[in-house]
């Protein structure tokens, strides 16, 4: 009896060791975009002011997405890293278009037609990185959320992180109806000051009927 309840225990794993086994494509779980590509190389062989130039580039919001790449490559010509610059363009180039072609081949349906538009807005150059983050924001919000958790965003073209207040609730700061950071950060000064004023009116009052009780005790001596 001993001996088949071990047998019975066993059976399953033997059965499935003879099963193969394929891991499914690794794509991001439900965030709207990758992790970027970042040039931490080239960032690393310059100068702190030439450092601040390239965020300062990237970060441009009225400069379009074309305009960003000539001024990077102006930046890199200015700090000697012209060559390495553009292998590492190359590279990032070259291994945006492999995963689009990977993407294509897992998906199907809706799912493709969604990453083939936002495949679009990647490569139009002439707008700017806000309004592409916008785009793509729009389209990702438009769609059932469990058909957007399963779709593999692009990377950018532009290196670096992704373009000021591309995140939401921060994406749309210039419509109305929408508080911006700024505004929540007065909101919350404004709350932690009213906070401050209750607690001081709370203590002066506690002190008050202190300063009453030990009063009429006094008067109570006296008499």
């Amino acid at each position: 009896m001993f001996y088949l309840f071990i047998l019975l225990l066993l059976f399953p794993t033997f059965i499935l060791t003879f099963i193969p086994f394929h891991p499914p494509p690794l794509i991001n779980k439900c965030s709207e975009f990758n992790s970027p590509h970042f040039p931490t190389s080239l960032i690393r062989n310059v100068s702190v002011p030439a450092r601040r130039q390239f965020f300062k580039i990237i970060s441009s919001i009225n400069d379009t997405k074309s305009t960003i790449e000539i001024n990077l490559n102006n930046w890199a010509i200015d700090n000697k890293i012209k060559k390495q610059y553009e292998n590492f363009s190359l590279i990032v180039q070259q291994n945006i278009n492999n995963n689009y072609e990977n993407y294509n081949k897992w998906l199907n349906g809706e799912a493709l037609i969604l990453l083939k538009k936002i495949w679009e807005i990647r490569k139009d150059m002439s707008i700017t990185r806000f309004d592409e983050c916008k785009q793509i924001h729009q389209l990702l919000e438009s769609i059932d959320p469990k058909l957007r958790c399963i779709i593999p965003i692009p990377h950018s073209f532009i290196p670096g992180p992704p373009p000021p207040n591309c995140f939401a609730p921060f994406n749309n700061l210039n419509e109305e109806g929408i508080t911006s950071l700024p505004n929540l950060k007065l909101e919350e000064e404004k709350s932690l000051e009213n906070n401050n004023e209750e607690n001081s009116t709370t203590i002066g009052k506690e002190e008050k009927v202190e300063d009453d009780e030990e009063e009429e005790e006094n008067n109570d001596e006296e008499k």
